[in-house]
Order: C-alpha cells, then structure tokens, then sequence
C-alpha cells in the first residue's frame, strides 16, 4: 500500500472513531446518495484525498541511496449533516469534534511530517441535506519507488 493510500486510511480510521459520526465513506456523496442513508445513519463524513503535490526534492548522496521526495496531500472531508432547526449547531459540534480528533495525532501515525487543517467558509443546503468542507494538508517523505 502507498504511504498516500495509508495515510488516507489511517484517517478514515480516525474519524471512524468519533462518536458522532455515524456513517464514513470514501467517496462525495451527492443529494441521491445521501437520500440512501436514514436519519440514524448522520453525520456522514467523506473522505477524499486528491494526488500528492511534490516540492523539490533532494537527491541521494550514493548510487545506493533513493532521491526522498517531501509532498504535500489535501485531503478533503466532505462533511453531511440533516437540516433542521438546530442545524448550525451540528455543523459547530461534528467540526469540532472532527478538528480536535484529527490534531490529537497530527503525525497520522507517524506518516507525515507535518497536518494542517482548515474548513472551506462555504456551508452548502440541498434540503434535508447541510454540508461543509474541512481541508486537511499533510507534508511527507517518500522515495522515487511509490507515492
């Protein structure tokens, strides 16, 4: 498995844990597929990692050392609650139940180099549906051999 690959899972695995989170996917969910999911089932939280960006990278000082590669790796978590009337209190609690989660481990497992968060200042409504975006960016190392 890529060190991409395990961070995203070790994060899936993180919010997973968070007790008010109900249901994690892997995937945005649109309005149809929210529409699946019964009242039980919010929060919905989805994970989405988008591809490594590299900066520049430092060479291996033999011919038997790898050149190491620092990126950087947004993933994006794409936050679903139900509409009601106390709905910005649920967007308040799962995102900062979410933010302290994801800083108790900002190593993700000792996989990164360094985590920072922040939320998207948009908050979407497609009735029943609200949902927010927090953007989470990972620096780590890896070789030429994988991402």
């Amino acid at each position: 498995m890529s060190i991409r690959e395990t961070i995203i899972t070790t994060l899936e695995t993180t919010v997973g844990t968070i007790k008010t989170v109900k249901t994690v996917k892997r995937t945005i969910q649109g309005h149809e597929m929210l529409s699946e999911f019964a009242e039980t089932q919010f929060p919905v939280v989805a994970i989405v990692g988008r591809l490594p960006q590299p900066i520049p990278h430092r060479s291996g000082r033999t011919k038997a050392d790898n050149d190491m590669f620092i990126s950087t790796l947004t993933i994006d978590f794409y936050c679903y609650v139900l509409e009601n009337k106390d709905e910005d209190t649920a967007i308040s609690e799962l995102a900062e139940a979410l933010w302290i989660k994801l800083y108790s481990d900002p190593t993700v497992g000792d996989n990164c180099l360094q985590m920072d968060l922040s939320f998207d200042g948009n908050v979407e409504r497609w009735s029943p549906f609200v949902a927010f975006r927090l953007i989470c960016n990972v620096k780590y190392v890896h070789d030429i051999g994988g991402i």
